[in-house]
């Protein structure tokens, strides 16, 4: 439903995050661009009709135009709403993506140039929008928070076994008390987990889990076909799932 509050017309933009690297995609407008030509900027554009007045619809709309990509709107993060003071054209609400790799070879259909910078470098950028300094400066504290993904464990669950300790520090699934630990898979499972075991099913999650902040012991164990898969022995502080992602 679209948002009484966001206007009519606008921009919607935002850029790709790669934590492992604290690196961000930007790309490089061309010559002809109607505006900042020439300059290093976000991916994004102007609002449709067929947005809904949604902006999170009008940059998932846009990135797959732009770069072939389509973003999942679970996982955007907003960074806030810029003005026309900073955009100098329309408001803009300005977003971040995770990205799980330095990959470069996206179908870029605008601009001239895609390249991955370090945050702090990408802010020295001479030749960067005044709205892409500002988003970046506006995000790099919200960025020092995003956890290294390049080992993240993933558990799959109900939203109702979730919902149900919404009270409570620790999850522990129904399981639980017959097994004495809690499934998690790298991610090369997961989708093997899915179709195995929840196959037809409605209303999963998948919890996303830093590792290095599990307080019980994680310990890899042979399960299907002999695979190793990690499980953790003991109930699952909520504070090391850092990311509840939701499926369908």
């Amino acid at each position: 439903m679209p948002d009484p509050t966001t206007p009519t017309h606008y921009v919607a933009a935002g850029f790709f995050y790669h934590a492992a690297t604290a690196s961000v995609l930007l790309h490089l407008r061309g010559p002809d661009a109607p505006t900042f030509p020439d300059l290093w900027s976000l991916f994004g554009g102007h609002s449709e009709p067929e947005d809904g007045g949604n902006p999170v619809a009008t940059w998932v709309r846009e990135v797959q135009e732009e770069l072939g990509v389509a973003l999942e709107p679970g996982r955007i993060r907003r960074i806030g709403e810029q003005g026309p003071d900073i955009s100098h054209t329309l408001p803009r609400t300005v977003f971040w993506y995770p990205w799980p790799d330095l990959r470069d070879d996206f179908a870029l259909t605008e601009g001239i140039a895609l390249r991955w910078y370090p945050l702090v470098d990408a802010l020295r950028i001479a030749t960067l929008t005044p709205p892409a300094l500002d988003a970046l400066r506006r995000a790099q504290p919200l960025l020092r928070a995003v956890p290294d993904t390049t080992h993240v464990l993933y558990h799959v669950t109900t939203a109702a076994e979730w919902e149900r300790c919404a009270t409570l520090d620790d999850y522990e699934p129904e399981a639980f008390a017959q097994e004495h630990f809690i499934h998690t898979s790298e991610a090369h499972q997961v989708a093997g987990v899915l179709h195995r075991y929840y196959a037809g099913r409605t209303g999963l999650l998948i919890l996303h889990i830093d590792p290095t902040k599990v307080d019980a012991p994680l310990k890899y164990e042979p399960a299907t076909a002999g695979e190793l898969f990690p499980h953790i022995r003991g109930r699952l502080n909520k504070d090391a799932v850092f990311e509840v992602e939701r499926l369908g």
